[in-house]
């Protein structure tokens, strides 16, 4: 049983991990079409890889807190990858938001220097941002059900 969960664990992080960052490496050059046909088809699965890199990423959690030996980074990772790609299930409020970044000034009041400002993004509604286009659901815009 324990050989099974570590396979889905580990399945579980390398295709949700793809399908979370098939957004930024459809960019690279000589690879975006390949990557774009792969989350295409692996996007179907979205929600299914998110349940179970929860489940089987908290059942080893809650093993290694218990019995040891320690905590790994893999059952984090896979909480976090679950939360990721169920982000729009698990906070329907957060679904039509997106982050927006804005262009203020460079300075700033907690004595952070300029980057503290520009790495500071500002939540703004789908609504509120209409110059800005339509909002991009969690994993973008290849793993949207619209774009299939």
């Amino acid at each position: 049983m324990i050989h099974v969960t570590a396979l889905l664990l580990d399945l579980s992080n390398i295709i949700g991990g793809f399908l979370l960052g098939a957004v930024l490496l459809a960019d690279v050059p000589h690879a975006g079409d390949w990557v774009r046909r792969g989350a295409a088809v692996l996007a179907r699965f979205t929600l299914g890889v998110g349940i179970i890199a929860l489940m089987v990423g908290g059942f080893y959690l809650i093993m290694h807190v218990v019995s040891g030996p320690h905590v790994f980074h893999f059952e984090l990772v896979a909480i976090g990858v679950g939360v990721a790609l169920l982000r729009d299930q698990l906070f329907p409020r957060l679904a039509d938001t997106r982050v927006v970044t804005t262009r203020s000034s460079p300075t700033t009041t907690s004595g952070a220097g300029p980057a503290g400002s520009l790495f500071a993004p500002t939540r703004a509604t789908a609504r509120d941002a209409s110059a800005a286009g339509p909002a991009v659901p969690a994993g973008g815009a290849l793993l949207s059900p619209s774009s299939g």
